[in-house]
């Protein structure tokens, strides 16, 4: 077994919790839509977490020989995944039909949600200097657009009120996620 592999079984884990969590939030909705008003917002936040839990699985296989086995490697990853996951937990109520509407829901939640999020890719970053022995290293102008954009628009997503800006946000992040992985696809090897 490799480091990483050593490592990684642990975020691993936790991340497929994450996942499953903001998945049966999403299947409790769909059961119970006949006594629910779902809207848009909790089903974009939903996305927007489950594709952010996706990249920084990515990114880990992509730091993979930078990742040592040791203590620092374990706790910084096992905090990160840790609030990773306590973030999907709050994506959805536990029991959507006694809401009877999930955005007063979404309004409760989505700063919690948000800047548990934000902080797991905060902490990343630093992480990721640490690894690669500085801050962007070998990152290009697009990696700087697209991170500056990320950290803005998830910023404002945390403050902004109101359905139309809260969607806009949320939209704009996940729209940031579908650009960056067609740059990335086409980028030569």
């Amino acid at each position: 077994m490799s480091a990483f592999e050593f490592v990684f079984s642990l975020f691993g884990l936790l991340l497929g919790f994450s996942l499953v969590e903001v998945l049966g939030g999403l299947g409790k909705v769909l059961k119970s839509r006949r006594h629910i008003r779902v809207g848009w917002l909790t089903p974009l936040l939903a996305l927007f977490v489950m594709i952010d839990i996706t990249s920084f699985w990515l990114w880990a296989w992509l730091a993979r020989e930078g990742i040592p086995a040791n203590a620092a490697s374990l706790f910084t990853g096992l905090f990160i995944c840790g609030l990773y996951y306590l973030a999907a937990i709050l994506v959805f109520p536990d029991d959507p039909a006694e809401r009877g509407e999930l955005d007063s829901h979404f309004f409760e939640q989505k700063p919690k949600v948000l800047a548990g999020v934000l902080a797991c890719n905060v902490l990343a970053y630093c992480a990721r200097a640490w690894a690669q022995g500085g801050f962007g290293v070998n990152y290009t102008p697009w990696d700087w657009s697209a991170l500056a954009a990320y950290f803005i628009l998830l910023t404002a997503a945390i403050f902004v009120r109101g359905q139309s800006w809260n969607a806009a946000c949320l939209a704009l992040l996940i729209l940031l996620y579908a650009a960056d992985a067609i740059v990335l696809a086409s980028a030569p090897s």
